[in-house]
Order: structure tokens, then sequence, then C-alpha cells
């Protein structure tokens, strides 16, 4: 017994002197709970709260000389002030807050004012300022991050760009900061800034889109409580309507929107009182110490009774120990089946784990593959292309043109992988824009023209009159769901025909639903192996295997591709007699009003336009300057990104193609740097690397689009067309 009342006191010793050397973590636990807290303020709208708790902290700070969080509670008041409209001083105190923060090395404190720096320029509509303090504070991110800074960064960004009328920038900034915000379980402002995209959804016209969005948001703000959110909601609930012609509705939520306003205002009305009555300066005034240590005095009475409440943790932790000590000589069984569950629970995380290792290097491996596949192919298929250009002989013709089937169908094959690869992980997502779906089968229909002749057949196109012009949907994977259901038609057929057929079932004002066929009358499908075909690499037989080739993956990427968009494939098929694939989608109408992408496409057009090609690739190098000049164009050849930024520094180009993966920085920092200090030159992704992978990086960075390699010479032309003239 004197052993263990001994061994007590010890520990009761030790639990002092502990609790005198933890003073400064027990102050930066209180500078954090009052950040918290005067940010729990700020969600419900309760201004003047928030406020008053970071005036306090600033003070308390500046009084006991802690460098760290007088310059992040400056911060947090700039960021108040700016929502409250008050500007007077607030540029002084961020710049004052960065300074500070360079000296000590706070980089979270640091990027968090750099984004409060960038959102005040914002408001001054200081736009080419704006991005440069934004991209700054993402340029100096630690290896790991606070994510939530960093989405706050791409927020902001969204802000800028809207409001330069960019909003395919806007829209992937936003939809970033959404994503990271979700990861950190910020849920204010991840639905604040669902708020933003929705705003943006609606000036594209995707109504539904952005009504959806705006649903979920009000349901979640009247959950929660939080007054801002919920007025934005019925904003968007009232723009929603105004666009709908229901302006009886658009009024009843405007007039919602308004009184939350108010509201709002009225509650903090006396929020921003003390600065209309105080000059900013004084807060550095040695006559205000006075008052400040009285101040700071409170504080330390706080920080004592923290320091108590922490001892009298520890003690009473302490006595549990004693307790528990005492009791486990009776729950002796009970630990030992929960060690049992231990061990299998270890056992489990390491096999999930090994799991999720494999994953991402069988991900790595298929993207390096890729990578390394498509940069000799692209060289394969661009050279190809130039010897065609330069008028061989006849008898080179031929061969030439074999050599451009295969590498086209290397491609094809690589593709095809990575397709169901990525679709296998669950990474897939749809992506909406506007496109001719008329149009989009025709082009399918040309690029099919020589595998037609060359098996005899006849390709016939039957599109419902009424089909609409243009629609909303993701373009990319309905063109691989036809282009894969009309190549394997074509493929299995000989000396036949193929049919290619659109039925309307329904149409509307804002949406159309249709059938979509493909038949032919080629070898047909054993009935026993009809539910074995949309599996991965099955062709039927190993006969047929032998005589068509191919992977057998284009029908199970077809499955996939139509289950992400709410359909299903179905098949009829006899042998001998020929096959019918369909499947039936509903899709919203786009309005048919003119964009640049519909302007008549005339190569004339861009001669004489000046571009700066950046790729480390001698040979693409050569494919890419000759592809250029072949169409009268003028270009700049660098093999990195940084002589890239310096050349688009001091000089002038009609835009640049930029590679992803150089040696150096890549094209992603490049452009990054670039946008601080041009924010308007078009630049365009030329990459090897898979598009499904790097699309959101890439548009989240500021480039304006991208190109896979190896390409299509008229997809090429077509891209630069779109971004020069």
């Amino acid at each position: 017994m004197k052993t263990k009342l001994l061994l007590f006191i010890i520990i009761m010793l030790a639990c002092l002197q502990i609790h005198s050397q933890g003073t400064t973590a027990f102050a930066d636990a209180y500078f954090e709970t009052k950040i918290i807290q005067a940010s729990e303020f700020y969600k419900k709208s309760r201004y003047t709260d928030a406020l008053q708790i970071a005036q306090n902290l600033y003070e308390t700070a500046l009084l006991q000389k802690n460098s760290k969080y007088e310059s992040r509670s400056a911060t947090l008041l700039s960021r108040y002030y700016i929502a409250l409209d008050y500007y007077q001083g607030v540029e002084d105190m961020l710049l004052e807050s960065i300074r500070m923060q360079n000296e000590i090395k706070d980089n979270d404190g640091l990027i968090e004012s750099y984004s409060v720096l960038g959102m005040y320029y914002w408001t001054q509509k200081n736009y080419d300022k704006a991005i440069l303090y934004l991209n700054t504070g993402l340029n100096t991110l630690d290896k790991d991050p606070d994510e939530d800074f960093k989405a706050k960064s791409y927020l902001y960004l969204g802000f800028v760009y809207e409001s330069k009328e960019k909003l395919e920038l806007a829209l992937a900034n936003y939809q970033s900061s959404i994503e990271l915000f979700k990861k950190t379980n910020n849920d204010y402002y991840r639905y604040y800034a669902l708020t933003k995209l929705a705003g943006v959804l609606l000036k594209q016209n995707q109504l539904e889109d952005a009504y959806d969005k705006t649903n979920e948001i009000l349901k979640f703000a009247e959950h929660n409580d939080f007054p801002m959110i919920k007025s934005l909601g019925y904003k968007r609930l009232s723009d929603y309507f105004e666009k709908k012609n229901q302006f009886e509705q658009s009024v009843i939520f405007l007039k919602k929107h308004q009184g939350i306003n108010h509201e709002i205002l009225f509650s903090n009305q006396n929020a921003l009182f003390p600065i209309g009555n105080r000059n900013k300066e004084s807060l550095f005034k040695d006559e205000e110490i006075s008052r400040l240590k009285e101040v700071t005095k409170n504080d330390g009475k706080t920080l004592r009774i923290l320091y108590l409440v922490s001892f009298m943790s520890v003690s009473l932790s302490i006595i549990l120990i004693f307790l528990t000590r005492t009791l486990y000589r009776n729950n002796t069984m009970r630990v030992r089946n929960n060690e049992l569950l231990r061990i299998k629970n270890q056992q489990l995380e390491i096999s999930k784990n090994k799991a999720e290792a494999s994953a991402k290097v069988r991900e790595r491996f298929i993207s390096t593959i890729s990578h390394e596949l498509r940069t000799p192919l692209y060289a394969v298929t661009g050279l190809t292309h130039l010897l065609l250009k330069e008028k061989p002989k006849p008898e080179q013709v031929e061969n030439l043109e074999s050599l451009k089937y295969s590498g086209e169908y290397l491609l094809a094959l690589v593709n095809d992988i990575l397709e169901i690869n990525r679709l296998d992980s669950e990474r897939a997502t749809l992506e909406f824009e506007r496109f001719n779906l008329r149009d989009n089968i025709q082009q399918i229909s040309q690029s099919l023209n020589e595998i037609v002749k060359k098996n005899d057949n006849e390709l016939i196109l039957e599109i419902d009159p009424n089909l609409p012009d243009f629609l909303l949907g993701d373009e990319v994977k309905i063109h691989q769901v036809i282009f894969n259901l009309v190549g394997n038609a074509i493929k299995f057929t000989e000396n036949g025909k193929v049919w290619i057929r659109v039925k309307i079932n329904s149409l509307k004002s804002n949406a159309v639903n249709f059938i979509f066929e493909v038949e032919d009358t080629g070898i047909g499908i054993p009935k026993e192996k009809l539910e074995d075909i949309f599996d991965n690499f099955s062709q039927g037989s190993l006969e047929i295997s032998k005589k068509f080739g191919g992977t057998g993956l284009g029908l199970a990427i077809v499955k996939r591709l139509l289950k992400l968009m709410d359909s299903e494939i179905a098949v009829e098929s006899k042998v001998g007699e020929g096959s019918k694939f369909y499947f039936e989608l509903t899709m919203k109408v786009a309005q048919n009003e003119a964009t640049s992408e519909d302007l008549k496409f005339d190569l004339e057009l861009l001669k004489s336009k000046f571009i700066l090609i950046v790729e480390d690739n001698k040979i693409n190098q050569m494919i890419t300057r000759k592809m250029v000049e072949n169409i009268g164009m003028k270009c700049e050849v660098v093999d990195n990104g940084t002589k890239a930024v310096e050349l688009v520094k001091n000089k002038v180009y009609d835009g640049v193609l930029m590679d992803i993966r150089m040696p150096g920085i890549s094209g992603i920092e490049a452009t990054r740097y670039i946008r601080i200090f041009n924010p308007q030159i078009p630049i365009i992704a030329l990459t090897a690397l898979s598009l499904s992978e790097t699309r959101q990086e890439i548009f989240a960075c500021g480039m304006d689009d991208l190109i896979s390699k190896p390409f299509k010479p008229d997809e090429f032309y077509r891209k630069l067309f779109k971004l020069l003239v």
C-alpha cells in the first residue's frame, strides 16, 4: 500500500512539472478554440460576435507578443471586415500579416493571408492582383498542406474567373474547392462553394442542373441554420425561375432572399460601430496599452482556469488508471477477446492497405505505360500524316496508309485498356457540354469510311429529322459508345449493310428521349453467347478472335459507359442473319444559339498566327512544328517550362501549346506562373497522359483546352481555330 501511495505522489509531482512546461501549448489551444468559436458565429451570420472575438484575440496576441496569432487574428479580422464591406486599412493589415508569417515560417497562416488578400483585390475589381496573390499562396504550399486553406484559394479563384466571365475556369476551380472541402468535412464552405457553382451553371443555361444543386443547398442550410447559404439558395431559385419566365415564382424567392438579408443586416447593424469611431491605426498606439492590459488580465484568468482544469483532468486520469488496474483482474477474459479482435482488425487493415497499394501501383503502371506508348505513337502517326501530305509515289501510298492504320489501331488498343481500367476503378464522371449529336454521328461515319469500303459494306444513317440541333451531355463518352458499336458492326459484316438509327420517343422543350440502334447483316451471335459478350476480353470464340482481331473490350466499355449515363445496352441477334444493339437515353436540350464553336472552320484564318510550342521530346517538337507551319502559322519551340515562362513574359504570342510532363517544372506549374502576369493568353495542353486523370487539374491551373497525343490533324487544327481565331 505504501509503495502505491509513493508512486501516486511521484506521478502527481510529474504532472505539476508538465503543467509548468505546458503554458505555450495551452495558450495555442486557447487561441485556436477562440478562432473556431469566431468561425462558428460567422457561419451563423452573427458577425458582431465573430468580430468581437477576433478583435479581442488580436489585442491579446499583441500584448503577449505572440507573432503567430497576432498575424493570424489580423487575417481573421480582415476576412470579417471584407464580409461587412469595410475596406479601410485592410490591405495594410494583410501585407503586415504576410511579412510576419514569412519571418516565422507560418506556412498555413501564410496561404490563408494570401487567399484573403486575393479576395480583397477581387472586391476592388483588381482581378490580375487577385490571381497573382491566390496563385502565390498555392505555390507556397507545403508537401502536406492544410487542405482547407488550399480549398479556399480555389474558391476565391472561382470568384475572380467568374467576374472575368471565364466561366469554364470558374467552374473548374469551384469543383476543385468543393472536392477539397468535402475531403476536410467543411460542410459550410462546401455548400457555399456549391451556391457559386450553381450561379455559373445558371449563366451557362444549365438550368435543371443548377435547380437540382440549389435544392440540395437549401436542404442543408435549413437543417443546419446557416442564414447566408439559405439566402444565396433563394437567390439562385429566383434567378432560375426568372430564366424560365416564371416571374411570380421568381419574385417569391427574391423576397425570401431579401428578407433573410434584412434579418442579417438588422442583427449585425452595430458590428462595425467600434470601427467607425476609432482610427484603425490606434490598435498599434502606446496610449491603448493600459486598456489592453485589462483585457490581457481577464484572458490570463481564463488561461489559468484552463490550466487548472487540465491539471485536474490529468489527476483524474491517474486515479482512473489505479481503478482500472484493480478492475483488470476481474476482466481478463474480456480483455483477451478484445485483443483477438484488435489483431483481426489489424490484419484486415494490413490487407486493405496492401490492396490499396496494389491498386495505386497498377494505376501508376498503366499511366506510365500509356505515356510511354502514346509518345512513340505520336511520332508514328504524325510522321505518317506528314509523309502523306508530301505527295509520295503511288507505290508508297499503300504502305503509308497501312502504317497509318496500324498506328491508329495501336492507339485504339491503348485507349481501350485505359478506359476499362478507369471505369473499373469507379473514377469516371460525366462532364456535360453543348454538342451536336447529328454531327457526331456523321464524323464517326466519315472516320470509319475506309474499313466500310474494305469490307464492301454500305453504311446507312437514319436520324429522326426532329432531333434537336444541340443537346447537353458528355460528348466524349457518347462518341465512345457509338464508335465502338458501329466499329464492331462494320468489322463483323462483309458485303452487307450497317444501319445507324436515332428514333425519338418523346420531345419536350427542355428534354428529348430517344432510342439509338446499330443494326448489321453480319455473322450474328449465338444465343448462348449473348450474355457473355459484354465481359472483358470476350469475343465469342477463338476462331472469331483470330479472324477479326481486336481486344474484346469494346462492348464491355459500352456497357459501363451507358450505366454511368443511367442507361443499359440491349441486343438481338441470329447467327448468319446479323445483330441489333440498342439503348435508350434521355438528354437535356441545349439552346440553339450561335457560339464561337459554330463559326465556319477556315484554315486560312490561322495563317500568320504566332504560337509557342513547349515540348521536351525532339521528334514531337519536329512533328508539331511541321503541322503548324504546313498551314502557314509561325512558331517558336522550347524544351522546358522555365524557358516558356520567360518567353511568354518577354514576347507576344497568339497562343501556347504546352506539354504536361517535362523535366524541371511541369506544364501545370508553368501555366500557373504564366497566369500570374498574363491571364489572357490562350494555353492548350498537348499531352500524352490519360486525359481522364489530368483534365480537372489542367483546367484548374488556368489552361483553356487540351489535346491528347497522338491526335488526328483535323481535331488539332479545329482546337487551334476555336481558341486563336
